[in-house]
């Protein structure tokens, strides 16, 4: 890793990305979560990154690149032309309060557009995501060992090592089962701690606060797209109930729509190619959205599946960040 990074950096101060980046064809969307001051703890704000290293970011693509907005892109998509390797697109998936008070005054001072995908329910219910409880639960509880429904044998908690062994396979399970086996499994995690001590260590860790819709609306009036990201961030996976997914897809957009009046693009939540059922991909068709973003690597060109459209994830360094933006390639885990 350490290797690839140097190798990553002599490329970027070689002045080679500069005749890479003519190369490319299509835009680049830029997936964040999150952008706090300080992370006071990694092992819970994984979807949070540094406010010092965002800034870079948006430096370097500002200095680099043609940020458009997600209206400008679909319409560049609708006309068949337009795009050639020098767009990126600024997308924020969840929707948390860090991107009202930290995210939106950084971009208005760079003129930077975006956009958010907000959980309705998370953000009508001012409930946390799940993963964040997941996370909390099993690195903070006080047990040494815990049973989770769904798996045979009790995970031992002894030491950080095992928490990171239990928190990899309850969170992969999680992901992956229906719903129902989901809300089981995060009930049995979030029992693992005191109800007033959730109150201590949600308030310790306000990053993952998400907005509420007064917050939305004012974003959505300085001129932030908002989209949806469904409305309890349930993973639309081939294993759910198919009648749920649709209600995901199409009752979230409509909840946008009577919050904001207008809602033309939807992010699947968690968003591999074994998160997203065919149904999901045809009812983000049926409920009228225009463009529908993934987590898969990749550029957006103009035969690109709209339904299906790829995202660059931005939480890596500077280094990754500079050879995706300018390649549109992705190099092998890098850990």
């Amino acid at each position: 890793m350490v290797f690839r990074k140097l190798v990553l950096r002599a490329m970027g101060s070689s002045g080679l990305y500069s005749i890479l980046r003519h190369r490319r064809k299509g835009a680049i969307a830029m997936a964040y979560h999150g952008v706090e001051e300080e992370i006071i703890d990694p092992r819970i704000q994984t979807v949070h990154i540094p406010l010092r290293r965002f800034r870079r970011h948006m430096d370097y693509i500002k200095k680099n690149f043609e940020v458009i907005a997600l209206d400008d892109l679909s319409e560049r998509l609708e006309a068949g032309r337009g795009l050639d390797g020098r767009q990126v697109v600024l997308t924020f998936d969840d929707g948390y309060r860090n991107n009202l008070e930290v995210v939106a005054p950084l971009m208005e001072s760079l003129d930077l557009p975006f956009a958010v995908f907000v959980s309705t329910e998370h953000t009508g219910q001012g409930v946390r995501m799940p993963t964040y409880r997941l996370r909390a639960g099993i690195y903070l509880t006080e047990a040494k060992s815990c049973r989770i429904r769904g798996f045979p044998e009790p995970f031992d908690l002894r030491d950080e090592r095992a928490r990171d062994h239990a928190i990899q396979a309850i969170a992969a399970r999680y992901k992956t089962a229906p719903q129902p086996e989901a809300d089981a499994i995060l009930e049995d995690v979030e029992s693992l701690i005191p109800e007033e001590r959730w109150s201590e260590i949600d308030a310790r860790f306000a990053s993952d606060t998400p907005m509420n819709w007064e917050e939305v609306e004012i974003l959505h009036r300085r001129g932030v797209t908002i989209g949806s990201h469904g409305r309890r961030h349930v993973i639309l996976h081939t294993g759910q109930d198919e009648a749920w997914i649709r209600d995901e897809v199409r009752l979230s957009r409509e909840e946008v729509e009577r919050r904001l009046g207008s809602c033309r693009y939807f992010a699947y939540p968690n968003g591999t190619s074994q998160d997203i059922a065919p149904v999901a991909a045809d009812e983000v068709v049926r409920s009228g959205y225009e463009l529908a973003f993934t987590a898969e690597f990749g550029e957006i060109r103009q035969d690109t599946d709209r339904r299906l459209l790829p995202r660059v994830d931005g939480d890596d360094g500077f280094e990754y960040l500079q050879f995706y933006l300018n390649t549109a390639y992705r190099p092998g885990h890098h850990g």
